[in-house]
């Protein structure tokens, strides 16, 4: 319909919901349709939200995509989430052998075979990984880009610019995202499925370009890294449980996965180095130990949870290794990471720097060791040297690399360590100590030395129990300076068995801040580098062992 604005003769064309009539330009000239179905005529309305296109939302959007990029961009992620993929895949469709299937579909979408051409002319396949699959605009670019490299013959394989580089890479992760997905499709079209059919249950796996009606769903999903993501396996898993042909696979499958979460937890549940992992790490990864190394496989997320990080967590506090509250943090843990609750990405690493604590892992951005020292010292000796050299300026050498961890995750970091090259050289930096093999881009996630931990959930809640305590007493004086006596007794009979290991935890502290200074003095030194890694082993080791003891005697000795 067109009404006709009076003050200059105009005609404004109004699109009339009611009756499902919508608008676009064509030359310059509207055109009017009416859509019968309903549903269609949503989503279409939908493409485009007048709220939700603006200067500040395109500046949201860019942080996010800049995070999901930058967290997507390195080889571990890239292997982890295949393995997900894999394991999640099979729990959700009938039609998939694990890691079999995905081995088969890694070298179709990497030879490019007809089945995977067909699968992405259909539409349902994605590019690298989440990056584009919520974003229609960048989508739309990729597939433009792809399609102008059609054509240009052999020529256009040889990696002789950076972009061509990092096309590459991008058709990596392509080929490492679409591996479950292809082969899921080539299984159903041998079952009998149509082509349409076997490609939609194929994107349907997780298919990010659902973004919902709501406008706030649809706000959050733009603005907040990996919430889609997370929101598409909910919705896929739902599904999976209430349709009676995939039910009763998905609880066999779930059941199989509970019983070797549970036979691995047993194989590891007494050793020290299984009770000393900070408890994300076992939430987030399977653990198991051969010989002198120490290998984690990547936990897929919502299945994940369900049948093996539950029931692990649910096994520890029977052993007697957790205490109860350790269940109702896995519920709060998996309830954050699943849901990906956060604040938009453009303002999430401002907010830890406020809070001086990682969203991700817990720990203190700048730790208990550190707070004291003027901002140019606060450094640990793995900290970039880039950074370091920063901290001549007065920047805080830590709060300035979660800042670019915050924002460009693995590529930020990446960048750093080839600028940290070139300062080493030309600054003379001392030598570093040996490498693990924890130290190792894309291996180090997967695979850990055996040996003392660089952090352990004992040195997690030792700090946040100092907090804890300080701030308590604290207030206790104050309730009592201010003549508040019955408000300072009444906190105190709360906290007491806090506020009595005071003084104690107060002695360990010093100890480990010795120990800290110890371990600072032997990186600056000119030590050879297998000495300093010896030296700084035996260091860490005795921190390990101050902060498991202090934790044993208030929950163990009590």
């Amino acid at each position: 319909m067109c009404t006709r604005n009076s003050k200059d003769g105009k005609m404004v064309y109004i699109t009339n919901n009611k009756d499902n009539v919508l608008m676009f330009q064509n030359n310059g000239k509207p055109q009017y349709f009416k859509v019968n179905d309903p549903a269609l005529f949503q989503a279409m309305s939908d493409l485009k939200i007048p709220a939700l296109d603006n200067f500040l939302m395109k500046l949201m959007g860019k942080t996010k995509r800049a995070l999901t990029y930058g967290a997507t961009f390195g080889p571990g992620f890239r292997i982890a989430n295949m393995l997900r993929d894999t394991l999640h895949t099979s729990l959700v469709a009938k039609s998939f052998k694990p890691f079999i299937d995905t081995g088969r579909g890694v070298v179709k979408a990497w030879r490019e075979d007809p089945e995977y051409v067909a699968f992405m002319a259909s539409g349902a396949g994605f590019g690298s990984s989440y990056v584009r699959g919520d974003d229609p605009k960048s989508l739309a670019k990729y597939v433009d880009r792809i399609v102008k490299k059609e054509g240009k013959g052999a020529v256009s394989r040889i990696l002789n610019t950076p972009k061509k580089m990092l096309d590459f890479w991008e058709k990596v992760g392509a080929a490492s995202e679409n591996a479950a997905r292809v082969q899921l499709y080539s299984n159903l079209l041998k079952e009998g499925k149509t082509h349409f059919e076997a490609a939609f249950d194929a994107r349907d796996l997780l298919d990010f370009t659902m973004r919902g009606e709501a406008n706030i769903v649809q706000f959050l999903i733009q603005t907040v890294p990996f919430l889609n993501a997370r929101m598409q396996g909910l919705y896929k898993l739902g599904k999976t449980v209430a349709d009676p042909d995939t039910r009763k696979t998905f609880m066999l499958r779930g059941a199989l996965l509970t019983a070797a979460s549970l036979a691995l937890w047993m194989l590891h549940k007494d050793d020290d180095e299984y009770k000393e992992l900070e408890d994300w790490d076992k939430w987030s990864y399977y653990h198991f130990w051969l010989g002198n190394q120490h290998y984690r496989i990547p936990k897929p997320f919502e299945v994940g949870a369900l049948f093996s990080s539950f029931p692990e967590a649910m096994a520890n506090v029977l052993n007697g290794n957790e205490n109860l509250k350790h269940v109702g943090n896995v519920i709060g843990y998996t309830a954050k990471e699943t849901f990906a609750i956060s604040f938009p990405q453009l303002i999430t690493p401002m907010i830890e720097q406020w809070a001086n604590k990682s969203s991700y892992t817990g720990r203190p951005i700048v730790s208990e060791g550190l707070k004291g020292l003027k901002a140019g010292e606060q450094a640990e000796p793995w900290t970039s040297e880039t950074l370091q050299l920063a901290g001549k300026m007065g920047i805080s050498p830590k709060r300035a690399e979660s800042l670019i961890q915050g924002y460009f995750s693995t590529f930020g970091m990446f960048l750093l360590g080839i600028s940290d090259i070139a300062t080493r050289n030309i600054f003379d930096f001392p030598e570093k100590a040996t490498r693990k093999i924890d130290d190792y881009p894309a291996i180090g996630r997967f695979v850990k030395s055996k040996g003392p931990a660089r952090y352990t959930k004992h040195q997690t809640w030792f700090y946040d129990t100092l907090d804890e305590i300080d701030r308590t007493t604290r207030t206790i004086k104050y309730y009592q300076a201010t003549g508040d006596y019955e408000s300072a007794q009444k906190l105190y009979s709360k906290n007491m068995n806090k506020v009595r290991y005071k003084r104690r935890f107060g002695k360990i502290r010093k100890q480990l801040g010795s120990i800290n200074k110890q371990v600072k003095a032997i990186m600056r030194s000119r030590l050879a580098p297998a000495e300093k890694r010896n030296r700084i082993d035996a260091l860490t080791q005795q921190r390990n062992a101050l902060v498991k003891a202090a934790w044993q005697s208030f929950y163990v000795k009590k």
